[in-house]
């Protein structure tokens, strides 16, 4: 029996073996979730679930593809076609007026609707550019609207996004600084790369979930390099000044270790491994010099803190988080006032 255990076994074996839309449905608290909620406060929290798109999350979303997918899935997901050069702006209110009215043509669409949804995507949004923003996108996205039409199943790119993304992966690939994370050796047998691996965990009986965009595993040495890519708009040198901050990546470093140790502890096989420290692979479509920025702090329960700011750790902040959810669970809508606070000495407000 002692010898079965000793056995190779794959953190696959005991990973969420579903795929990309079953575990968005999971009714968990993820990376995203946190990172929005401590960005937005609890004023944000009836757009939590909003489906977040922009032109940076797709091309992002382009190239994770290509390098842990495959060809083969990206020709599944991506449609290359020749449009119109549009601003991100145009391009964002375009899809999300094909999100909302799909087969209907865009000649029939209302004024107001896409007034409106100008207004979300602050284009023209002041009140007396109503009349501009509706004209604009009459005139400029009506074919890039048939075309999301025409390839409803997949996604629409543009050529140039699809060259960018090619020449991402293959710097990836081959640069020094990265191509031991993205290409197999096949005389390190004790090396194992793993794409796309689900988990899910409690925290203070709260229920948390995670998906790794890579995961090497050193079963020899007994280590797991937890890995996440990253494209980026600014230099890749200057990651770890600004994007890492503003988004509130340490949250993901800290929230996926804690999720990963949870699932090997029990487990007779990895329960021994060291889990590592978190590598952030960055790299930008313009300047093709890819970082791996490596997180120490993984493993901190504190709070968090630049040289501008303090943020709560995240334990506190799911928590708090939390609290709101069930909240909404229970009353049908979010509360009036941030949960905890009396608005005035003898006030007690109405949630």
């Amino acid at each position: 029996m002692e010898e079965q255990t000793k056995e190779r076994k794959s953190l696959i074996d005991i990973s969420l073996k579903i795929t990309e839309p079953e575990y968005r449905e999971i009714d968990a608290i993820s990376y995203s979730m946190l990172s929005k909620f401590q960005r937005e406060g609890f004023r944000g929290l009836e757009h939590l679930y909003d489906k977040v798109e922009s032109p940076s999350l797709l091309f992002g979303s382009i190239v994770d593809t290509m390098l842990t997918d495959g060809m083969k899935e990206f020709e599944e997901k991506y449609s290359i076609c020749d449009f119109p050069e549009l601003s991100d702006s145009l391009v964002g209110i375009t899809r999300q007026l094909f999100v909302i009215y799909g087969d209907t043509p865009f000649g029939d669409i209302d004024d107001e609707t896409i007034s409106q949804v100008c207004v979300d995507n602050n284009y023209y949004k002041g009140a007396s550019y109503k009349a501009t923003r509706v004209k604009k996108v009459r005139e400029c996205c009506s074919y890039f609207y048939s075309l999301l039409q025409a390839t409803k199943d997949k996604t629409v790119i543009t050529q140039q996004d699809y060259d960018d993304a090619r020449n991402c992966v293959d710097e990836l690939k081959l640069n020094a600084a990265t191509t031991d994370y993205f290409n197999i050796n096949p005389y390190e047998t004790s090396i194992e790369k793993l794409y796309q691996v689900k988990f899910a965990s409690k925290f203070n009986g709260i229920d948390i979930k995670c998906m790794f965009d890579l995961l090497v595993v050193d079963h020899a040495a007994k280590v797991i390099y937890p890995c996440d890519l990253k494209t980026t708009s600014s230099p890749e040198e200057t990651f770890g000044e600004h994007s890492f901050y503003k988004w509130r990546y340490f949250y993901q470093a800290q929230l996926y270790s804690y999720i990963l140790r949870q699932n090997i502890l029990d487990d007779p096989y990895f329960k021994d491994f060291t889990i590592a420290s978190y590598r952030f692979i960055v790299v930008n479509r313009k300047t093709l010099s890819p970082y791996v920025w490596i997180y120490n702090e993984n493993f901190d329960k504190g709070e968090i803190k630049s040289k501008d700011e303090v943020y709560p750790a995240w334990r506190e902040l799911t928590i708090s988080l939390d609290s709101y959810r069930q909240f909404y669970k229970e009353h049908d809508r979010y509360p009036k006032y941030p949960i905890g606070d009396i608005p005035g000495a003898s006030i007690v407000p109405t949630y």
